[in-house]
Order: structure tokens, then C-alpha cells, then sequence
């Protein structure tokens, strides 16, 4: 029932934990074309089951937000002779959200994922942003969901070594923005954390000493 599009494999940002083994900002050839999208929600609806999932990744999914609309309106549309019970959720750092994008989502009750590493120094440290302040875009567009009284948004951290030393303040950043739960995403050895796996790695131990 859960299918993921990724409409481009461009992101904005240099985390040092990606697994994805995304493209720079101004790569070509790396987003979907609507032509693709089109096969790609007809693909989706041949599934038997009666609850449908589009969950859309990346990159940086927000970059290629046309296809994003035109996956979910045409899945709408396809849907009225389906009557599938469908959901739609993105995972996103938000440094691309504007109102315009947020209130489509709300409007379409996406399921809003992004990544919050802890304080600013951490978050900061994790997740490079060339072009502006990873933490602060991603605190204000929390904020700004939250004050349109959308609750449809979560957040977890991506352990790094350089999170070890930082569990107290993990926590209460999440609580201080009003989180009620927290999921400490250990990182997978996978894309680019394969090169930088000596510096941001750690063994299991550590990580459950952590955990505790």
C-alpha cells in the first residue's frame, strides 16, 4: 500500500549522513518529468489494496513541487472512481516551503516529515546548508504549521557521532517544540555516509548508551 515517488534527486543540502546520494542543486536530468508521473500514479493504482500511501522523497522533494501537485491532484481525480482510502505524505528539510506549498498541503492532508537533529550547533553541524541556516528554516515552518493549528507534522534526528554527546538536548529541543514523542534514527551505511562513516560513525554499543 506505501509507494514512494522521488521527483528529483537534487537537494539544497550537504548532510553528512545522506543515504540517498543526492545531486547538487544544479544538476540536469536528475527530476521527473510529468510524462513519468502520469505512468507512475497509473502504476499505483493497479494495487489491490483499498488504503494507498504516496509518499514522496528525495533530494529535496520541494524542488520539483509541479510534479508533486500534479501526482497528487491526478491521484485525487483517479481516485473518485476508485474510492480507495488514500494518503499522502513528503519528506522534506522545509528550507523550499513558501505558503503557497503549505497550504496545498494542508489542503490535501499531507503527513508532513522533516528532519530535526537536535540544538542549533548540531542541527547546524549535521546538516550543512551553503545557502542559508538549516535549523532556522526548518524551526520556522514547523512554527508556521503549528500556527495554522496543523498538527499533520513530525520530525526526527539522524544519530551522529556528534550527536552522542548531546541526548539531554536532543530531548528537550523536541519537548520545547511541542513534540510529544521522539525516535532517535540510528544511520545507515549507505550513500554518501559511506565516505564520511570514519568521522560521523559509531558501533552499536555506543549508539545504545546513547538510546538509554
Amino acid at each position: 500500500s506505501l509507494h514512494i515517488i522521488v521527483p528529483t534527486l537534487r537537494c539544497n543540502q550537504k548532510c553528512v549522513y545522506c543515504h540517498a546520494s543526492s545531486r547538487p542543486l544544479d544538476s540536469k536530468g536528475y527530476d521527473m518529468d510529468k510524462q513519468t508521473a502520469e505512468k507512475v500514479v497509473d502504476f499505483i493504482f493497479q494495487s489491490p489494496s483499498h488504503i494507498i500511501t504516496i509518499e514522496f522523497q528525495g533530494g529535496e522533494p520541494l524542488l520539483n513541487f509541479p510534479i508533486i501537485k500534479y501526482v497528487t491532484e491526478r491521484a485525487n481525480e483517479i481516485n473518485k472512481k476508485h474510492k480507495k482510502n488514500i494518503h499522502f505524505c513528503i519528506v522534506t528539510n522545509l528550507s523550499k516551503m513558501d505558503e503557497e506549498k503549505m497550504n496545498f498541503f494542508i489542503e490535501n492532508k499531507f503527513n508532513i516529515n522533516t528532519s530535526l537533529d537536535g540544538p542549533k550547533k548540531l542541527h547546524k553541524k549535521n546538516r550543512p546548508y551553503p545557502n542559508g541556516d538549516s535549523y532556522e528554516e526548518t524551526i520556522k515552518w514547523i512554527k508556521k504549521f503549528r500556527e495554522k493549528g496543523y498538527e499533520s507534522i513530525s520530525a526526527l534526528p539522524t544519530i551522529t557521532k556528534y550527536s552522542l554527546s548531546y541526548p539531554k538536548e536532543i530531548v528537550d529541543e523536541y519537548i520545547n517544540l511541542g513534540f510529544s514523542h521522539l525516535r532517535a534514527r540510528p544511520m545507515n551505511d549507505a550513500g554518501m555516509a559511506i565516505k564520511s562513516w570514519g568521522k560521523i560513525g559509531y558501533d552499536s554499543e555506543e549508539f545504545i548508551k546513547f538510546w538509554k
